[in-house]
């Protein structure tokens, strides 16, 4: 489709970047359409992982004696974690914290010969694409990031597979584990590893090295995990060909953009169980899952 573009994209965060590659039109919409801004709705499950980052980022601050407004605890937590959501995410949040902390994996943080930042926001020119993103620490000029999961499921979730190492709690009980399964991050978890080329790119790491922690919840057991390593040329060369191509729809001509039909479907218009947020808008959403009268899509 070719449609008229009324705003100008001014850059690709990671998050835009997957969210064109799962629906171009949710990103028409958001931002090229001219429409009025709709937040992007946060589900129970992301709010508990934001209140995880605040109270661990806070924790670091303190012991590293970092003092800035933007690194205080309320401030973090009244803007990332959604109102709706705090009686139930900030408690939740804070107590994971606590295993995380107690288990010692903080402590590679604490150390003061190692040049941490928290919380960076970060603008860079790639190539010829304006990028942006929002990192949760970056260590020694290379980026770390937490990930949290399962803590809203019935069923939880399993770590992704790759894991360097594991650490499951569950009341008292404590158990390591190393893995016996190494993989590329691109095998285990595609999006993360397209998030870390966009951070390495920010920072001009051109090794593409990375560190996630992923908290995970199954069955009473509570999972930390340890991802480390690159990712591989020819995946990040591969995200960036996709990411020149979206850049070129959408700025290829100068009042237009090219955007693909969409097919709306629950995975993309309802991922866990939350309404996209230009769903209203979009009318190859209304007339098929949000039309109550189309008993092929209710």
């Amino acid at each position: 489709m070719k449609l008229p573009v009324w705003r100008q994209l001014p850059y690709v965060s990671p998050s835009t970047f997957m969210k064109w590659e799962s629906c171009q039109h949710r990103v028409y919409l958001s931002r090229l359409a001219g429409l009025k801004y709709h937040r992007e709705p946060q589900g129970l499950a992301a709010a508990i992982g934001s209140a995880f980052d605040s109270f661990i980022k806070d924790y670091i601050a303190q012991k590293r004696g970092i003092k800035a407004g933007a690194l205080d605890l309320n401030n973090l937590l009244s803007k990332t974690v959604a109102k709706e959501h705090q009686e139930a995410a900030i408690p939740k949040g804070k107590e994971i914290c606590k295993i995380y902390v107690d288990l010692g994996l903080a402590e590679q943080f604490l150390d003061p010969s190692v040049d941490i930042r928290l919380d960076q926001e970060m603008y860079y020119m790639h190539q010829t694409i304006p990028i942006l993103g929002q990192l949760d620490l970056i260590i020694d000029g290379k980026p770390m990031d937490w990930k949290t999961g399962g803590f809203t499921s019935v069923k939880g979730g399993y770590c992704t597979k790759g894991w360097e190492k594991k650490i499951d709690v569950k009341g008292d009980q404590v158990k390591n584990y190393e893995t016996n399964d190494p993989r590329p991050l691109e095998q285990g978890n595609p999006a993360w590893a397209t998030q870390m080329c966009f951070y390495n790119w920010m920072l001009r790491n051109i090794a593409q090295t990375y560190t996630i922690h992923e908290i995970k919840q199954h069955s009473g057991t509570i999972s930390f995990a340890t991802h480390t390593g690159s990712i591989s040329k020819e995946f990040e060369d591969d995200v960036f060909s996709r990411l020149n191509c979206m850049w070129a729809n959408i700025t290829g001509e100068m009042f237009h953009a090219h955007i693909q039909e969409p097919t709306p479907s629950q995975w993309v218009c309802r991922k866990y169980h939350v309404l996209c947020e230009v769903a209203t808008d979009c009318v190859f959403f209304m007339r098929t899952l949000g039309d109550p009268d189309n008993k092929d899509y209710n």
